[in-house]
């Protein structure tokens, strides 16, 4: 078998179905976001963030685990899929079952309350959606998980477009989640069935190996939850108007399509290390850690400058002037995006080491810090305020992960590469600077062509680089 090709065309597989969800994701928040005005949308993203928060409960880290348990040598990939498929269906009708309970005793209203109702369906489908895909990694059979998520995108997209045309309210939008999401883990079952006819099973021994691993993973995640989904939380309790809770929520949806990049790769990477890992080789575990280094280092560099100079004229063009607001918000929490980048890809090798529990100090002081400082200054700053501190909080969690990683590993980051990056980047914002003032679409593909001529004449990109990566 051909490793790098197989690794090169399931990354390309898994990025393009993300361009074609996220051109189809765009298109959904400027229908939903122009449908439902800046209040309608604040109402929305209080619902959906509450849900999340949720969501990211149950996870337990069992994503991750299963990824990184499929991938040992000789595991028992019915067994383990059985199992991890189970205990996801049953956490995930109790928790989001609790959930909607709870949110008829907050003083909501009864439209955000009828949302959470409505939308609880679209994140249990999508939560076990999320739990199948390390089998796809494993076989690297990335194709089938694409086709589900672009089918299930474009059907969301449908039926945002026909509950806004029949003025079907924030819960036609809600329903319309929930049937694409139907829809995309539905295919999804139905692929991964055709690679290993896993069915529900629940092994005690098994499972207790499983919450073994996880559990350190759950708990930064909930300490990780407390200061990514506080925000909202915070705001709609202190009485943050709605129309700014909009403003923010419409700004994070960018966001949440950029660092889902980072997240594609190094899950194609972490089975890679982690069969290095397991076997002790050296090279290998130095040479996987520095290219996804410099890999990580290439998409995230533009981002982070592009992100900031287009980030007004691409919320208003997104979501029409009435989100205008939500422009400066969004430059600032792509900052925070770029600490993601490299959050994710040292967060993904830290369980590729079984350090998780390492990190969970990290986690507890980084949310128990972001929530008080969400709490003294949303008040008086609001939504300026939820992004500063967002900022910060991701990267206290990058900078630990990395320097964790680094000591455990100690593998040796040569920065060479991502100079080269940094200054292709630099060279990118200064054209977009100059530019005229073209429609954002046209300056996003100027900006990436530019970045693109500029990584190779600094030969930032190199053919044998690649190829180091996928022989991991």
């Amino acid at each position: 078998m051909n490793l790098m090709r197989d690794v090169a065309k399931n990354a390309g597989l898994q990025y393009l179905s993300r361009i074609i969800g996220t051109i189809l994701g765009v298109a959904t928040l400027a229908v939903i976001t122009r449908y439902l005005g800046d209040a309608g949308y604040g109402q929305f993203t209080v619902a959906t963030s509450y849900l999340q928060f949720v969501g990211t409960l149950i996870d337990f880290g069992l994503n991750i685990t299963a990824t990184a348990m499929l991938s040992e040598p000789g595991a028992d990939e019915r067994k383990i899929l059985g199992n991890f498929f189970t205990l996801r269906l049953v956490s995930a009708i109790v928790f989001f079952g609790g959930a909607c309970l709870i949110s008829l005793m907050l003083p909501w209203g009864s439209a955000i309350q009828l949302a959470i109702a409505a939308g609880s369906f679209s994140f249990l489908f999508l939560s076990i959606h999320q739990v199948l895909i390390g089998l796809f990694q494993k076989r690297l059979a990335m194709l089938w998980p694409a086709v589900s998520e672009v089918i299930g995108r474009a059907a969301l997209f449908a039926g945002v477009l026909i509950a806004s045309h029949r003025d079907a309210g924030l819960i036609g939008v809600m329903l319309a989640l929930s049937a694409g999401n139907l829809l995309m883990v539905a295919l999804t079952l139905l692929f991964a069935r055709r690679l290993e006819r896993f069915s529900f099973a629940f092994d005690g021994r098994l499972v207790k190996t499983i919450v073994k691993r996880s559990w350190p993973i759950a708990l930064s995640t909930v300490f990780n939850l407390i200061y990514l989904r506080g925000d909202v939380m915070v705001m709609k309790i202190v009485g943050r108007p709605d129309a700014e809770i909009g403003w923010y929520g419409a700004a994070y949806k960018p966001l949440d399509v950029v660092t889902v990049i980072p997240i594609i790769f190094m899950g194609l990477v972490l089975p890679l290390f982690v069969n290095a890992w397991k076997s002790g080789d050296r090279e290998r575990i130095d040479r996987i850690v520095r290219r996804a280094v410099d890999a990580v280092s290439l998409l995230a560099f533009p981002t982070l400058i592009g992100g900031v100079i287009l980030a007004t004229p691409l919320m208003t063009f997104i979501s029409g002037p009435e989100f205008a607001p939500s422009g400066p918000l969004l430059a600032l929490l792509i900052i925070a995006a770029f600490m993601v980048f490299f959050g994710a890809l040292f967060g993904h090798l830290i369980v590729g080491i079984e350090r998780q529990r390492t990190m969970l100090y990290v986690f507890a002081l980084d949310a128990v810090v972001s929530i008080g400082l969400y709490a003294l200054t949303i008040p008086r700053y609001g939504a300026v305020a939820a992004a500063l501190v967002t900022i910060f909080s991701e990267a206290v969690i990058a900078i630990a992960s990395g320097i964790i990683v680094i000591r455990e590993t100690r593998t040796k980051i040569i920065f060479y590469n991502n100079a080269k990056a940094l200054v292709a980047a630099l060279g990118m914002g200064a054209a977009l600077a100059l530019a005229p003032n073209w429609n954002v679409l046209v300056r996003i593909v100027f900006g990436a062509a530019v970045y693109l001529l500029l990584l190779i004449a600094f030969k930032a990109i190199r053919k044998d680089e690649i190829a180091l990566l996928a022989k991991g």
